[in-house]
């Protein structure tokens, strides 16, 4: 389970957890009730699903609890990572991955660089939407 383990307490987001939340966890804030939600890169997490990260848990926190997000931070526990290669938003709910999102309608989001195979420096970065059919608008939020 991945835990935070370094981030600046002056650049974390404090917003009430609209499900339960664990330590590490990627999260976006939905645009239905303004709460935090594991985000995924495709939104099929339920209706308040986000396709935004915004941060990293900073610690868990259960649904109606506040949570702090840190979009910048150290965050350690993951496996067999590439070191130096980048880490996107996943399709699973609130996961990373290093295999770069090309899917058409799926949110592509850098949120960090391995720094070791268990370590990622976390920086969520700008989102953006693949189109893959028809022209080649890429939809930047």
């Amino acid at each position: 389970m991945p835990i935070v383990t370094k981030y600046e307490s002056s650049e974390t987001y404090n917003v009430i957890a609209g499900v339960d939340i664990a330590e590490g966890q990627l999260c976006g804030i939905a645009d239905t009730n303004g709460k935090a939600y594991l985000a995924d890169n495709d939104a099929t997490q339920g209706a308040a699903a986000t396709d935004k990260a915004v941060g990293y848990a900073v610690k868990a926190a259960k649904a109606g609890k506040m949570v702090a997000l840190a979009p910048r931070c150290t965050v350690d526990g993951f496996s067999s990572l590439t070191v130096g290669g980048l880490c996107y938003l996943d399709a699973t709910a609130g996961g990373i991955t290093q295999t770069k999102p090309n899917t058409n309608g799926v949110v592509l989001q850098v949120v960090g660089t391995a720094r070791t195979a268990t370590e990622v420096l976390g920086n969520v970065g700008v989102p953006q939407k693949y189109q893959t059919a028809g022209n080649s608008t890429l939809t930047s939020y």
